[in-house]
């Protein structure tokens, strides 16, 4: 497409690896009046459909990128999905929330990153003014090794979109961290900026011959506060 826009009024069938709309550019492929569930043949240098449903009679605009931007240190892409999904709706929000289907290749390393594993489970992501973890994890459809698709119902949020491994971090920048000796115990306190709910945190104490989890009480506030005091002796 390049700079170029594809508008449909109705149904495109026979998509395949061998017969996609090619969003190479700022292009898009728009399908009108998505109710029922629709299918989007686009990728760039691959294949990468994805399937909206529940649309609410809106118009659908969609493209894929070879690549995930935005990406701020000291994260990384090497447990992610090479692709992103741009996916914009004619009212935005939309009027109900859309069941939307991604689909790739994991046998393909040029769709993965260096650290992907096919075994594991995956988890959504979206950016607005950061990328941020959208939902739990998710296990995709098919056979590690093949063609995978995840699904996500009533959506209504829209802006790109990424697939990555359920064990990539998540974007949390610490504010403050402490450690602190109360009487007999070790203690530590945590101030994060997070992008995502946090409903826990949990630090690693290293002692000779011994790595422990040390589980903490954590608040759903901005930012998101931690403390915990270690009974053990140290």
């Amino acid at each position: 497409l390049g700079t170029n826009n594809l508008v449909v009024g109705g149904t495109i069938t026979g998509g395949s690896s061998a017969r996609y709309v090619v969003t190479n550019g700022t292009g898009v492929l728009t399908l009108n009046n998505v109710t029922t569930a629709r299918t989007f043949p686009v990728g760039n240098s691959t294949y990468n459909p994805l399937t909206i449903a529940n649309g609410s009679g809106h118009n659908w605009s969609a493209n894929v990128e070879d690549a995930i931007n935005n990406v701020a240190a000291p994260f990384t892409t090497d447990k992610a999905v090479l692709r992103t999904w741009n996916i914009t709706p004619s009212v935005n929000p939309p009027a109900g929330g859309a069941d939307v289907t991604f689909q790739y290749d994991d046998s393909d390393p040029a769709q993965l990153g260096a650290s992907y594993n096919t075994a594991e489970d995956v988890q959504l992501w979206h950016y607005t003014v950061a990328w941020v973890a959208s939902g739990g994890a998710i296990t995709p459809t098919g056979a590690p090794g093949g063609v995978r698709t995840i699904t996500r119902t009533g959506l209504t949020t829209f802006s790109p979109w990424a697939i990555a491994n359920i064990s990539g971090p998540l974007p949390v920048n610490f504010l403050t961290f402490s450690g602190y000796r109360d009487g007999s115990q070790n203690g530590t306190s945590t101030a994060s900026n997070k992008t995502a709910p946090v409903t826990m945190n949990r630090t690693e104490e290293s002692t000779p011959n011994r790595l422990s989890p040390v589980m903490m009480a954590c608040s759903t506030m901005m930012p998101s506060m931690a403390e915990y005091a270690d009974p053990r002796p140290p």
